[in-house]
């Protein structure tokens, strides 16, 4: 999920504004260096760990898999193309969005309100900045796993370090900023493998930490935080080094924990 579309996934039903969101993250989902960059990374795991796809054309042998909080689509696009894919939001309007591309989406929640049963288990589950907005983050976890496959894998990504919380975070409803060990943490006891569990987006942490400091100064002077939190677009040669520099980490992340970064990324392997 989009932290821009997350307001919905936490109850916002300013429908006004939840339609704005959704049409930029629509717009830019597939432009924009951190969502094409961290998008390209999610399925390049997918391919490592998941399943073998047969690539059978009627899709009724192909495994199947979920983008769970799927917002305007970006992920499930890719997925449709090798799986048998659904995605999962709250909001009508995210679906809708889905709907016009072609894609199966449906109302659910975690974690109490997916609409499966463990006989409709899947081989890949995916939750993209997704649990930082959920209160029951353990339940969550434990919900993912009901639903994964012996043998599937679980992708997730959620936003860093708590010393790096913004108006960003509060504009976008999050709960909580992890640590990898501590993200890590959600797994613990339950039937699965950690394959991935790792800082992501390194290359761009000094521009993030320089923006943390120029927000918190700007609001020391002007006594409130700034108003706008949302991606702006980049210029072009900026926009295609971030890309590079984080995309880059695809090929790195199987072999290496990255020290620090903006994120946290991590693929579980479920236990026969």
């Amino acid at each position: 999920m989009s932290s821009f579309v997350a307001r919905l996934w936490t109850g916002s039903r300013n429908a006004q504004v939840d339609e704005a969101l959704y049409r930029l993250h629509a717009e830019r989902e597939e432009t924009y260096w951190w969502w094409v960059a961290k998008n390209r990374i999610i399925l390049r795991l997918i391919e490592r760990y998941g399943p073998r796809v047969a690539g059978n054309a009627d899709g009724e042998s192909r495994p199947r898999a979920i983008d769970i909080g799927c917002g305007a689509g970006g992920v499930l696009a890719r997925l449709s193309e090798r799986f048998d894919a659904v995605g999962v939001d709250l909001s009508p309007i995210a679906r809708e969005y889905c709907d016009k591309r072609g894609l199966r989406a449906v109302d659910g929640a975690l974690p109490d309100g997916l609409p499966f049963r463990d006989a409709d288990a899947f081989d890949v589950v995916v939750a993209s900045e997704v649990l930082e907005h959920i209160d029951r983050d353990v339940e969550s976890v434990r919900e993912m796993v009901r639903i994964t496959k012996p043998g599937g894998i679980i992708v997730c990504t959620v936003p860093a370090h708590g010393w790096l919380w913004s108006a960003h975070d509060d504009f976008n409803h999050h709960r909580r900023r992890y640590t990898r060990r501590g993200f890590g943490a959600l797994f613990d006891g339950l039937a699965v493998e950690t394959l991935v569990l790792s800082y992501c987006q390194l290359a761009s942490m000094p521009l993030v930490i320089g923006a943390r400091l120029v927000e918190r100064a700007r609001g020391a002077i002007t006594g409130r935080a700034p108003a706008e939190a949302e991606v702006r677009p980049l210029p072009g040669m900026v926009d295609r080094v971030l890309r590079a520099a984080f995309e880059a980490e695809k090929h790195v992340l199987p072999h290496v924990r990255l020290p620090t970064g903006t994120s946290v990324i991590s693929v579980h392997r479920k236990r026969g």
